[in-house]
């Protein structure tokens, strides 16, 4: 999958920015003319805001009534959902896909949170879980800023732009080897797949885990817990102790 068309509206220096692009992209221009804020323009698109980032500083002139949308547009789509290896996901891209090959995606400053699907012009409302098949389906991008330090660059974990690199690679080094596949999808029958047996286990016990702390730390009821077809567990089931208190929190105030 590719991207074939990116369009950027009200992002920190960009008023208004549309590019097609090609197999091969080379982006020039002076100093300070917005190189740096196309890019991370792209990176919003993917990751959202950063920790501590504020929306508003984002925003063309720090305008609070401007709008930012960042929209990029794929092709391939169909050839990208087919080669996804979990099977829930992939059927939940095919539906919204409907047979076109080509896809956008949106991300706002009004919800950035979150990113609309549109497919031949039209938004679709792919319902719940589709956040995770799309975390799936879409490209990783890895954005490497010059203003970090070439150490912190370079460091080789999990969580540096190196590593995460290497392990992109080493996924694709996987993803073609049988015996990899092979693991990787009798895993996901067993704990992906809505009808597993094993899901359906480990989602009940989450349930009553979610019972058990709302009942003993009333204020959890503020924590959204999400989960897809998790049973739902009627009150009287769940075990009446003392003060509403739980043995494993004896001792504990709350």
């Amino acid at each position: 999958m590719k991207i074939s068309l990116i369009k950027i509206s009200n992002f920190r220096s960009l008023r208004s920015t549309r590019i097609e692009t090609t197999d091969f992209n080379i982006l020039v221009g002076q100093n300070n003319c917005g190189k740096t804020n196309f890019f991370e323009a792209i990176e919003f698109f993917f990751n959202g805001l950063g920790r501590g980032e504020a929306v508003n500083d984002l925003k063309f002139r720090r305008d609070a009534d401007a709008e930012i949308e960042v929209e990029i547009e794929f092709i391939g789509a169909q050839e990208a959902a087919g080669r996804m290896q979990n099977q829930s996901n992939k059927t939940k891209i095919l539906k919204a896909l409907d047979e076109s090959d080509t896809v956008s995606f949106k991300r706002t400053s009004g919800e950035p949170g979150k990113r609309s699907m549109f497919v031949n012009g039209n938004e679709v409302n792919p319902g719940t879980g589709f956040d995770k098949a799309l975390g799936d389906f879409l490209p990783k991008l890895e954005y490497i800023s010059t203003k970090q330090y070439y150490d912190a660059v370079a460091k080789f974990s999990k969580s540096t732009p190196i590593g995460i690199m290497l392990s992109g690679v080493l996924a694709a080094i996987l993803e073609q080897n049988p015996h990899y596949l092979e693991f990787q999808a009798k895993f996901n029958q067993l704990f992906e797949n809505d009808d597993s047996e094993i899901k359906v286990q480990f989602d009940a016990i989450g349930t009553t885990v979610k019972g058990f702390l709302e009942k003993q730390f009333p204020d959890t009821t503020k924590v959204a817990y999400s989960g897809e077809s998790l049973p739902v567990i009627p009150d009287e089931r769940l075990p009446v102790f003392p003060d509403e208190r739980l043995p494993v929190a004896a001792g504990l105030d709350h």
